[in-house]
């Protein structure tokens, strides 16, 4: 173990990346190794910032990451991983975040936090990173690395979904009826938007333009998502759209009280 520790600081110095000891207290400690692609790189639109995290810890941890340049957090258009809890001990992790818009940063951020997401530190790391804002043709071949702990990744946050989800001891499952009901909200969706923003006009036209300002981006996460052979890729369409198909039928339901009080 203490070869294998050695071995990590000299490739964090050799690619001037700093060496994180969050908390004597907690016994964390996190470095960030590398990241794909390298520092100064020119990246297309949506194409994600991979960032390969090694941690020592007597707690779990999650890890989230965040662009800054300037200091001032980039947030407009802006996707990025999930954080699931990664186990105490010795592991590996990993944190991503994409544009999809022409941006530019001088720093990332990974915040460490314990699986209640409790803050515990952040790690600031120095890097020029550049999004072009240009929809690539063919997407640049991931490093091995990626794919192996995006799988890791992926299927920490699937179980944690599916433990949080699990019924009760007889072993009913609300998944089993959950993610029906909320995959069928997608075509509702689409379906509810386009009807209306072609029957409506003036105020209510402008009501139901609004979920669009939702789902362009998460269309574009979806896609990336999907690209990168993420078995969660539609994972948060699940979960959003619900509520904008709700709101749709709101926007409905008002609109026909409203006329049938003017009749």
């Amino acid at each position: 173990m203490q070869t294998l520790r050695c071995f990590f600081l000299i490739i964090t110095m050799a690619l001037g990346l700093p060496l994180m000891a969050v908390s004597a207290q907690t016994a964390v400690h996190a470095t960030i190794v590398e990241t794909d692609p390298k520092a100064g790189s020119v990246l297309q639109a949506n194409e994600p910032l991979s960032v390969h995290i090694t941690y020592q810890s007597d707690m779990p941890l999650r890890f989230e990451t965040a662009g800054y340049s300037g200091g001032a957090k980039i947030q407009k258009s802006v996707a990025m991983n999930t954080a699931p809890s990664y186990p105490a001990g010795s592991g590996e992790a990993i944190a991503w975040l994409s544009y999809a818009e022409e941006t530019s940063i001088d720093e990332i951020r990974i915040t460490l936090s314990d699986k209640h997401w409790k803050q515990l530190d952040t790690l600031s790391v120095p890097i020029h990173m550049t999004w072009n804002g240009i929809t690539p043709q063919q997407w640049r071949e991931r490093a091995p690395w990626v794919t192996q702990l995006s799988s890791a990744h992926q299927n920490m946050t699937s179980q944690a979904i599916r433990a949080s989800a699990s019924g009760n001891a007889g072993g009913f499952d609300m998944l089993d009826i959950l993610i029906p009901l909320m995959a069928w909200t997608i075509p509702l969706y689409f379906f509810l938007q386009i009807y209306m923003l072609k029957k409506y006009q003036g105020a209510w036209r402008k009501a139901a333009l609004a979920p669009l300002l939702v789902m362009a981006p998460l269309l574009a996460y979806t896609g990336i998502a999907l690209f990168a052979k993420s078995n969660l890729w539609p994972l948060l369409m699940l979960f959003v759209t619900p509520v904008l198909a709700l709101y749709l039928i709101g926007v409905l339901t008002c609109r026909y009280l409203v006329r049938r009080a003017q009749a």
